[in-house]
C-alpha cells in the first residue's frame, strides 16, 4: 500500500512540476489552434470552445454552459448560496474570487505586503507562503529564494535569531 501511495505521490509530483517547466505535451487538433496543456483532462476541455456544445443547463433559467462547473457557480445565483466566508468581518459571497477582492480592499495592515511586489496578505502565515515574481520571500525581512526549503530554513534561522 505504501508503495502505491509513494507513486501516486510521485506522478502528481511529476504532473505539478510541469506546471512550472512550461511542458505542454497534449495540443488542441482543432485546426488553427495552437492551445496546448501539460494535462490531456484540460485540452479536453478546452475542445467545447470550438463545438460551442453547452449540454449543461439550469433548470431555473435559460442559463446553458459548456462545463458542469460553470453551471454549478451560476446556480448559486438561483439559491443564494454564499459558501466563501471572511471570518474576521463576516463578509459571504457565492464567488472565490469576490472574496479575495473583498479580502484586498479591506486590508490595511502594511506590514502584511511583499516587500518586493503588489500582494497583499490576508494573515502571517498568508505571507510567509506567498511566491511573487521574484520568488518566495519572507515577511519578515524581505529574502527571496525558489526554494521553499530554503525559505523555511532561512525563517527558522531568523526565529532563533530574534527569540
Amino acid at each position: 500500500m505504501d508503495v502505491i501511495l509513494d507513486l501516486l505521490r510521485e506522478s502528481h509530483l511529476i504532473d505539478h512540476e510541469k506546471t512550472h517547466t512550461g511542458e505542454r505535451e497534449f495540443m488542441c487538433d482543432w485546426k488553427g489552434c495552437n492551445f496546448r496543456s501539460h494535462r490531456k483532462f484540460y485540452v479536453a476541455q478546452h475542445k467545447i470552445t470550438h463545438t460551442e456544445e453547452k449540454p449543461f443547463t439550469c433548470d431555473h433559467c435559460t442559463y446553458r454552459s459548456a462545463h458542469k462547473t460553470h453551471l454549478r457557480v451560476h446556480v448559486r445565483k438561483h439559491n443564494n448560496s454564499k459558501p466563501y466566508i471572511w471570518y474576521i468581518c463576516g463578509f459571504k459571497t457565492s464567488y472565490c474570487n469576490s472574496l479575495k477582492e473583498h479580502k484586498r480592499n479591506k486590508q490595511t495592515d502594511p506590514s502584511l505586503k511583499c516587500k518586493l511586489c503588489k500582494y497583499v496578505a490576508y494573515g502571517e502565515v498568508d505571507l510567509r507562503s506567498h511566491t511573487c515574481n521574484e520568488g518566495l520571500c519572507c515577511g519578515e525581512c524581505g529574502y527571496r529564494t525558489q526554494s521553499r526549503s530554503h525559505l523555511i530554513r532561512h525563517m527558522e534561522v531568523l526565529n532563533t535569531v530574534l527569540s
